[in-house]
């Protein structure tokens, strides 16, 4: 039996790569490899997969105090504090090399036949020996990953020694120009298929979201509290810092619901005439994949690399350049006044969505893995 290892850092964790790693790893237990979940630390309970071996290292989470935390502690004068939170991270950093150590060590004894890691802070923990086993799949764009010089130069170091997993044929493209010439690209997998949404016939406006800031939600509610015709309402899923932000801008319009974290995306977008999606970050979120699975078309800024794929301007979506609102704006005029508009947006994203549903993208996983 073919055994394959997700390495990965944080047991619990509720983001999309996690969600998108217990997916596969089901579906490659399902298809009869043994299947391993290893985590460095844990920042949660983690969810229970049929078929799936999951080791932990370490029931701590990876967080450590950082380097500019220390330094406005001393800045303000405090410098036991500093101090304290000097050797918290120290402590840390010392306690991360133990896990790498053990990492390397679980590994050898799995001895598996392939390894996925999706996050650059894993890449330590493989062997040497390994490494020419390691897929790393990286879902950001090419772009974000560039920005972040830490995770950049990470990667960097072992473009020749691995395989990397890009999210989409431009953002591979752009890895490949940089000389990441290991490289190929599979969409993540949306865990259901669905019929068309009739989106023409919908009034409502349904966006899944990480609460978070650099989603921009609270402008969202703004913009569409200034648009949003009459009987029509808006739902917005999920959790986060920003929940309270968000909150405040809505500022008790009863046209608005703030509900939390949905475990049937399915059922939630069936609801839904369109998404928006105002994320600065250049990636596409997962939770537009699954509303291309209901056929719901999304507004949205112009997502990095990945806005040619299946995301096309005018015939699967409406894509505005990052950070401009008034064309946001006028785009939500038109999309709510429009609904053969939306439902020519739906017909096509439909059809593009076949991509990732969930047995395509096993079965590039299972040839990827197995070559």
């Amino acid at each position: 039996m073919k055994k394959v290892v997700f390495f990965q850092l944080e047991a619990g964790v509720a983001g999309e790569a996690s969600g998108v790693n217990r997916t596969l790893a089901r579906a490659m237990a399902a298809a009869g490899w043994q299947v391993h979940c290893l985590f460095l630390c844990r920042a949660g309970r983690e969810p229970a997969s049929p078929g799936v071996r999951t080791v932990v290292l370490s029931p701590r989470p990876w967080g450590a105090p950082s380097g500019a935390e220390v330094r406005a502690q001393a800045a303000k004068g405090h410098l036991f504090r500093a101090a304290g939170l000097l050797l918290r991270r120290r402590k840390r950093e010392k306690d991360r090399e133990n896990l790498y150590a053990r990492a390397k060590e679980t590994l050898r004894e799995i001895d598996p036949d392939r390894i996925v890691t999706s996050h650059y802070l894993v890449l330590e923990g493989v062997p040497e020996e390994l490494l020419d086993r390691t897929i790393h799949h990286e879902r950001s764009s090419f772009a974000a990953v560039k920005k972040k010089e830490e995770h950049f130069r990470a990667l960097r170091a072992y473009r020749d020694r691995i395989r990397f997993l890009w999210a989409s044929p431009a953002v591979c493209e752009k890895a490949a120009a940089e000389g990441f010439v290991r490289s190929a690209y599979l969409w993540d997998p949306v865990p259901f298929t669905a019929p068309r949404t009739r989106v023409e016939e919908k009034r409502k406006v349904v966006i899944v979201s990480r609460f978070t800031p650099s989603q921009n939600l609270p402008r969202v509610a703004a913009l569409l509290k200034e648009t949003l015709p009459v009987h029509w309402r808006v739902e917005f899923w999920g959790e986060g810092e920003d929940k309270g932000a968000l909150a405040a801008a809505i500022d008790g319009d009863r046209r608005f619901l703030i509900r939390g974290n949905t475990a049937d995306p399915k059922a939630v977008f069936a609801t839904a005439a369109f998404t928006v999606n105002a994320s600065l970050s250049g990636e596409v979120p997962q939770s537009l994949l699954e509303a291309a699975a209901c056929g719901v078309p999304a507004l949205s800024f112009f997502p990095a690399e990945d806005a040619g794929s299946f995301l096309r301007n005018g015939e699967s979506a409406v894509l505005v350049e990052k950070g401009d609102w008034l064309s946001m704006e006028d785009a939500l005029r038109v999309l709510f006044t429009t609904p053969g508009w939306r439902r020519s947006l739906s017909l096509a994203l439909h059809d593009a969505a076949r991509d990732f549903t969930l047995e395509k993208v096993k079965q590039n996983w299972l040839d990827l893995l197995n070559e």
